[in-house]
């Protein structure tokens, strides 16, 4: 009997004390989160996975949170993983782990941990301009430039894939400065950026800086419904030259970029202008380097007004003319030799019935077998003739020689 208290009484302490195991959870303690990758900057499109990890506790939920917002349950709970990762994932992460008894978190502990995604740099482009030097010496201005990447980039010119020189910035672009000689080819130039995933080349660029020659001028016009012309067009152009840039002379006066009758192109290599009674006089372009304005090459000039432009031009109406009297010419041509060849038809006829030629004869077809036959009109020959069935007909009356 008191063996079998005994064991009652130790089955009841061992509910008890499972119970307060139970109701007494272990403090959870020692959150901390694990990356991988492990490094705390990785690049867009990588798998980004984050492990929250204790050191010790029991009945542990684990919550997560970005940039202070919380997201959804993780699959397994302690573990939080990004596919595609792009820039939009850089921000902190927070792992909360707690004890949960009866749905109530208590004994709670979290770590943080913050994670940049960088930009990888894209295909940079490659660009020159030309300046002139206060020696008179010329040298070219050389852009790498990318349009996204996250910064520090280090970009590197080659040429002829020879080393020029590299440098690390903080920006999306890098000038490096070259000397070069004018009219002369200068190498193929090929520009790298690198920010520690991709090492990226642009397109090769051939280096050629022409000075400008040969400037001309185009005139386009712009008709209304009457086909009036109601505006002109003038283009500036130039049969050779890297960076040519242009002037526009009205009368020998420089014009403006806009103003109350013109407008100029954003190059300046386009005039448009409409007509009204005071645009009067010459107009001419200029074009000259860029980068030395002490040489220019001017158009031809052209008389301008209202009245002119509407009027017909020469050659215009000379080839009009041409074609007028060429027509006139093939008409007349064809009446002249109408009248001949109905004249000569009615010689011939008078000729055949003047010689004892009847109509029923003239309709019949005949073929004549001898070539010297009606050339020796004193004495005619006998001639075979075949009838539409193919049959020979009568044969032709002698010609009678006249008196």
């Amino acid at each position: 009997m008191n063996m079998m208290m005994a064991c009652l009484q130790g089955m009841i302490t061992f509910l008890a004390v499972c119970c307060f195991i139970c109701q007494n959870p272990k403090p959870v303690a020692g959150v901390y989160i694990l990356s991988d990758p492990p490094s705390k900057e990785i690049f867009e499109g990588m798998t980004l996975r984050l492990v929250c990890n204790i050191t010790k506790g029991s009945h542990v939920s684990y919550k997560w949170f970005f940039n202070g917002k919380p997201l959804g349950d993780a699959t397994p709970p302690n573990t939080l993983t990004i596919h595609n990762t792009t820039v939009n994932d850089s921000g902190g992460y927070v792992c909360i782990g707690s004890s949960t008894v009866n749905n109530i978190s208590v004994n709670l502990s979290n770590s943080s941990k913050t994670i940049t995604i960088k930009e990888i740099v894209s295909v940079p482009s490659v660009s020159f301009t030309v300046v002139k030097e206060s020696s008179g010496n010329f040298s070219a201005r050389i852009t790498c430039r990318s349009f996204r990447g996250t910064p520090p980039i280090t970009f590197t010119l080659l040429n002829n894939s020879q080393k020029i020189g590299d440098n690390i910035t903080k920006h999306l672009s890098l000038t490096f400065i070259v000397p070069i000689y004018l009219d002369q080819h200068m190498g193929t130039f090929i520009c790298q950026a690198w920010n520690g995933y991709i090492n990226q080349n642009s397109f090769p660029m051939h280096l050629q800086a022409e000075t400008v020659g040969g400037a001309s001028m185009t005139t386009y016009e712009h008709m209304d419904d009457n086909f009036q012309v109601t505006g002109l067009e003038l283009c500036c152009q130039v049969e050779r030259g890297t960076f040519p840039h242009y002037i526009w002379f009205h009368n020998n006066t420089p014009l403006t970029m806009r103003g109350r009758s013109h407008v100029l192109s954003a190059d300046n290599s386009t005039l448009f202008f409409t007509l009204d009674p005071s645009i009067f006089g010459e107009f001419h372009c200029q074009a000259f380097n860029s980068f030395d304005k002490t040489i220019r090459i001017s158009s031809q000039r052209r008389l301008i007004n209202k009245e002119a432009s509407n009027r017909l031009p020469v050659m215009v109406v000379a080839v009009v003319f041409g074609c007028f009297c060429f027509v006139a010419v093939v008409l007349t041509s064809c009446c002249f030799y109408g009248i001949y060849k109905l004249k000569h038809n009615k010689d011939i006829y008078n000729f055949s019935t003047s010689n004892g030629w009847s109509a029923e004869m003239d309709e019949r077809k005949c073929i004549a077998k001898d070539k010297d036959f009606m050339k020796n009109t004193a004495e005619a020959k006998e001639v075979a003739v075949v009838n539409f069935e193919g049959e020979y007909c009568d044969d032709w009356p002698k010609i009678e020689e006249p008196n």
